[in-house]
């Protein structure tokens, strides 16, 4: 809705002067809306907020007449670049990817000619190994077998870097190593914890 439209719905006093300020009334609802031929963006948001219905016939029935026009101009192609003028400016849609580079259409090979699909069912149809066997042990004979799959296993299988282990022994220490304790050797007290922490591979 353009400035000169929207006055259109608001009344204007009959001794106003151009450049001046005026309070216009609303033909929809009869409120008072300060502004100006030059400043109207206090009606255009009257419309907006109280008669929204209208601003968006009013917008769209622009918007038609746009297209009206647009429509009525002939298609034709650009004309050629005379060589004598200066030559023509490219627009800024041209090329617009040419700073990046063009896509690989190829692919990496599977070395081992073994698809990913294959060598997963490959995988799911082996029989299951015993729970008091190792797994890595497993996925070190079929490495070669199951390349991908042998790589996934020992990045999760591996032994999680933790100091739960060493927190507990500090922990067993410090219940040994009392201050009534304090005149224990060094040796003495090595046995010790040696006896405490591996007591259950001595029985």
């Amino acid at each position: 809705m353009s400035s000169k439209s929207v006055l259109e719905h608001f009344t204007v006093p009959d001794d106003f002067q151009n450049g001046n300020t005026f309070k216009g009334k609303c033909m929809h609802c009869g409120t008072l809306i300060s502004g100006s031929y030059k400043v109207t963006s206090n009606f255009v948001t009257h419309m907006k907020r109280k008669h929204r219905d209208l601003y968006i016939l009013h917008s769209d029935q622009c918007l038609a007449v746009v297209k009206d026009k647009l429509s009525q101009v002939p298609t034709s192609s650009e004309p050629p670049c005379d060589q004598n003028s200066p030559p023509c400016k490219r627009a800024k849609n041209d090329d617009l990817f040419s700073f990046m580079p063009a896509p690989s259409v190829e692919r990496k090979r599977n070395p081992s000619g073994i698809s990913v699909s294959s060598e997963m069912d490959d995988y799911l149809s082996d029989n299951c190994i015993d729970m008091s066997k190792d797994p890595l042990l497993y996925w070190h004979s079929n490495c070669q077998r199951l390349p991908r799959l042998a790589k996934l296993a020992v990045q999760y299988l591996a032994i999680p870097a933790t100091s739960a282990p060493v927190e507990r022994l500090f922990s067993t220490a410090g219940k040994t190593f009392r201050p009534e304790r304090c005149r224990l050797a060094d040796g003495t007290f090595e046995k010790l914890m040696m006896v405490k922490c591996n007591g259950k591979m001595l029985k």
